[in-house]
C-alpha cells in the first residue's frame, strides 16, 4: 500500500491509520501528506501510478506546478510571516528581507520558491518592498531631527558640496550602518561611493549643475565641476563616477558628456 514509506517510530499509530486510509482508496491524499515542502503533480502521479484526472479530487493547494496538502500550505504561510516579522524585529531599519534568505529560512527548493512567494504576495500576506520581502504592517521609522539620522543629515546638509567623509559624519552623529542604509533606501541621502554621500537636495543640484555645464560647453571635466561646485576633487570625482555608473554621463578621455 505504501511503496516508499518514511521512517517512523515503532508502534506509531498514525502509520496504521494512514495505511487504513490508503486501503480505503485514499492513496494520493496520503502520499501528498509526505511532502511538507510540496511535490510536483508529475512526481505525485509517478509515485502513486494514479491518473491526471485524480489530481483534481485532491484536497490540496496548487501553486504553479506544485501541490501542497492543506496543512502543509498553512504551515508554510505561518512560517513565512513569522520569519519576516522576526527579521523586522531584528532589523527595524531595513525595508525587508532578501528573497534568498526567506527561501533558506523556509527550507524550500529553488524550483518551488518563486511560485510560493508569488502566491504569498498575491494573498497580501507579504509585500515586495525595495527589492526585499516585508510584512504589510512594517514601516521603517527613523528618529526625530535630534536623533542620529537627523544629526547625520544636518552634517551632510551644512556643507552640501563639501560634506565630511561618510565615516566621519557617522562617528560625529553616532549613526550606525543601519541608519545610513535606511536613509539611502528612503532617498534622503545618495551614496556616491564607499565614503562619500550627498543629501538628496545637494545631489539634485549637483546633477543639474553637471547638465548645465555640458549643455553650455559640450562636456565637463573634474576641474570645471570642482571650480563651479567650490569643492575638493574627492566628492567631485565620486559624483562623476556615480553619474557614469547611473548612465547619466559617459566618460570620453578626461571629459564627460551626456550618456546617449
Amino acid at each position: 500500500m505504501d511503496v516508499t514509506p518514511r521512517k517512523h517510530a515503532r508502534h506509531d499509530a498514525t502509520v496504521g491509520e494512514s495505511l487504513d486510509r490508503r486501503e480505503a482508496g485514499d492513496v494520493m491524499q496520503e502520499e501528498l501528506g509526505k511532502y511538507p515542502r510540496g511535490v510536483t503533480a508529475a512526481a505525485l502521479l509517478k509515485a502513486t501510478t494514479a491518473q491526471p484526472s485524480d489530481i483534481e479530487r485532491l484536497r490540496a493547494r496548487r501553486v504553479g506546478d506544485w501541490l501542497y496538502a492543506e496543512e502543509a500550505w498553512e504551515a508554510i504561510t505561518r512560517r513565512a510571516t513569522t520569519e519576516v516579522e522576526a527579521y523586522h524585529a531584528q532589523h527595524p531599519l531595513r525595508a525587508g528581507m532578501a528573497r534568498e534568505e526567506l527561501r533558506s529560512r523556509l527550507r524550500l527548493p529553488p524550483s518551488s520558491f518563486p511560485a510560493v512567494l508569488a502566491s504569498l504576495l498575491d494573498e497580501s500576506l507579504l509585500e515586495e518592498r525595495d527589492g526585499g520581502i516585508a510584512s504589510p504592517t512594517h514601516r521603517v521609522s527613523l528618529e526625530s531631527s535630534d536623533g542620529p539620522a537627523g544629526r547625520l543629515l544636518k552634517l551632510l546638509g551644512d556643507h552640501p558640496f563639501t560634506p565630511p567623509s561618510l565615516r566621519e559624519a557617522m562617528d560625529r552623529s553616532q549613526a550606525g550602518p543601519e541608519v545610513v542604509r535606511a536613509l539611502a533606501q528612503r532617498g534622503d541621502i545618495v551614496r556616491l561611493g564607499e565614503d562619500v554621500a550627498f543629501t538628496k537636495d545637494a545631489y539634485s543640484k549637483a546633477v543639474a549643475l553637471v547638465q548645465d555645464i555640458i549643455a553650455t560647453t559640450g562636456s565637463v571635466t573634474v576641474a570645471q565641476l570642482r571650480d563651479r561646485m567650490g569643492a575638493s576633487r574627492r566628492p567631485v570625482l565620486a559624483l562623476l563616477e556615480h553619474l557614469d555608473a547611473e548612465k547619466v554621463t559617459r566618460r570620453v578621455g578626461d571629459h564627460r558628456v551626456l550618456f546617449r
